[in-house]
């Protein structure tokens, strides 16, 4: 890979500190993973590789109409060398190996984009070794494009897919050298978000979607001003209503702001009961 003057070599220890300091973690560990269609390897808890070649990238920070799920699958699939056809997301489960999870300020693509390029230049690298292990030449010399690393001699090929397993046998990279800009060729550049389609369908799955055996849903009516407390309430007509697990008055002094709660078995019953 041809580099430019400004490309940032990243040393093991700066990438310790970069992914610590983010709230980032990378094992490169081979386990498998089970996915709803094919069996994975997983190149730590960022990435998984399937033998179709598809990869999943774990995801986390929140998607709230920002773009924030197909942005970090660019800066991962970028320095992968990654077919961003091929890419798909997963989103992070609540494990602290991810780190903080709070999506504020703008600052999902500012704390992760050095983080989450790394995790893919790491990728990139060991599967690139692996490759060049079987053809018993220097890694070096070997091209990595498309999800595919190319021998030397320009007609040998591996997927991904194929190299996974045996990548996550290799070492971490010492270091790793991050693209400079002018080579970019997914990131910066206007593509499909990786969401469109499950919220054109109506596949997407929101908050308000979740409905877990059980699950109660509590409405807040609030005073309009800050300080403004409960003088009295009459719960008698909302707690007889169908549905209504509980009525009481929220006291939060944290933020001087109080109200009624309404608990129910749906959110539109408690926001109509929590009107009386």
């Amino acid at each position: 890979m041809s580099v430019g003057k400004t490309d940032q070599a990243t040393t093991r220890r700066t990438f310790l500190k970069v992914t610590l300091a983010a709230g980032v973690g990378l094992n490169l560990s081979w386990t498998p993973a089970i996915s709803a269609q094919t069996a994975a390897a997983s190149l730590g808890p960022w990435i998984s590789i399937h033998p179709d070649n598809t990869i999943t990238v774990m995801i986390a920070r929140s998607e709230m109409g920002q773009g924030i799920e197909t942005g970090l699958a660019m800066l991962v699939a970028e320095e992968l060398e990654a077919d961003w056809s091929l890419i798909g997301t997963q989103w992070a489960p609540s494990d602290p190996i991810y780190g903080s999870q709070l999506t504020a300020a703008s600052n999902s693509i500012r704390s992760m984009w050095e983080p989450m390029r790394i995790v893919g230049a790491s990728a990139r690298e060991m599967l690139r070794q692996a490759a060049a292990s079987q053809w018993k030449v220097s890694a070096s010399d070997c091209r990595c494009s498309h999800s595919t690393v190319t021998h030397p001699d320009g007609r040998q090929q591996f997927k991904y897919g194929e190299l996974v397993e045996a990548a996550s046998r290799q070492s971490i990279p010492e270091s790793v050298t991050l693209k400079d800009p002018s080579q970019f060729q997914i990131i910066g550049q206007r593509l499909p978000r990786l969401d469109a389609t499950a919220k054109v369908t109506g596949e997407a799955v929101y908050g308000p979607d979740i409905n877990l055996p059980g699950m109660l849903i509590a409405c807040v009516a609030r005073c309009p001003f800050s300080g403004g407390q409960v003088a009295s309430f009459d719960s008698s007509k909302a707690a007889a209503m169908p549905g209504i697990e509980a009525v009481f008055p929220v006291d939060d002094q944290k933020s001087l702001r109080y109200g009624i709660a309404v608990v129910g078995s749906g959110s539109g019953r408690c926001k109509k009961r929590s009107r009386y």
